[in-house]
């Protein structure tokens, strides 16, 4: 996961299971802004949101 910081531009570079989902701040080491950082979806939550209504049919199809 690649994170910058918003007032000095430095780069970070983490694995996103190392994002505690409670607590998803840190400071920057560079300048000390605090960063909140949001951990992609997890494959689980990918999935169970790909079955939501997406596949339902459109209703104006056929429409004049």
């Amino acid at each position: 996961m690649l994170s910058f910081c918003e007032e000095c531009g430095k780069r970070y570079s983490f694995p996103p299971e190392k994002v505690d989902p409670d607590s998803n701040q840190f400071r920057c080491r560079a300048c000390g802004f605090l960063m909140i950082v949001t951990p992609p979806p997890s494959k689980q939550e990918d999935k169970a949101a790909g079955s939501g209504d997406a596949t339902a049919p459109d209703s104006r199809e056929g429409s004049p």
